[in-house]
């Protein structure tokens, strides 16, 4: 079997894709194994609230099968949304959340403009893993960010505003992100998760602006909801 790993990650970084700097990879043992492997390793989590443990949480949260029989997996998504019901795990479980800035002034204005900002640590995660976060509270099984925040709503976790503006916060954080990517890539450079403010249309800049306010209201409503009395 780890032949077959090592082949299937080689064949992969042979198409174009790069190897996981995180090592989140079939290559790797501590991402392989038959069921009941991995339900052992999902109850562990709940014991580990470091940094590592809650990414690790975060990744297989978000799994999907894709092959072979699907009805093996039903176990093992069991035991991850069954980390949801525990309120003491959760606590931890929104700390890397709402442990990132949003490159916003103190007036709501927005940074660097004459520098890059990184548009993936001050708002599309923070996105991300809180709707992650309350998606495995309410027992969802989608994955996909923009089906979260519609089954949020729907199940009463959100209200209709503020799902509405997640959809749209998130949506225009992509876009701008994507948009410089592609530049990037048409002048030879390494396309990055960093934005040059700088280089945006002075509409860009205001819609990114009022994106990133609502990630950081977003947050508060977080902390609030999950961190309270801390």
């Amino acid at each position: 079997m780890a032949v077959g790993a090592q082949d299937f990650s080689a064949g992969l970084a042979a198409m174009g894709y790069p190897p996981c700097p995180g090592g989140v990879m079939v290559s790797n043992p501590l991402w392989r194994g038959d069921g009941q492997s991995w339900i052992e390793r999902v109850t562990s989590l709940r014991g580990d609230t470091s940094s590592e443990g809650l990414m690790r949480a975060a990744i297989m949260i978000d799994a999907q099968p894709v092959a072979g029989n699907l009805e093996l997996f039903e176990p093992v998504r069991d035991a991850l949304l069954a980390l949801g019901r525990d309120a003491l795990w959760l606590h931890q479980f929104v700390l890397p959340a709402i442990e990132f800035s949003t490159p916003l002034t103190l007036f709501g204005g927005l940074r660097g403009k004459g520098s890059a900002v990184d548009l993936k640590k001050g708002g599309i995660f923070p996105v991300v893993h809180g709707v992650r976060l309350m998606a495995v509270e309410r027992g969802l099984r989608c994955t996909s960010t923009f089906d979260r925040v519609d089954a949020l709503v729907e199940a009463g976790a959100l209200s209709t505003e503020l799902g509405t503006d997640l959809r749209q916060a998130f949506a225009i954080m992509l876009r701008v992100r994507l948009g410089q990517q592609i530049e990037a890539v048409r002048e030879g450079e390494v396309p990055t998760n960093e934005v040059q403010v700088g280089r945006m249309r002075r509409l860009d800049r205001e819609l990114l602006r009022d994106a990133l306010r609502i990630v950081k209201d977003f947050q508060s409503f977080l902390s609030s909801r999950y961190r309270r009395g801390v």
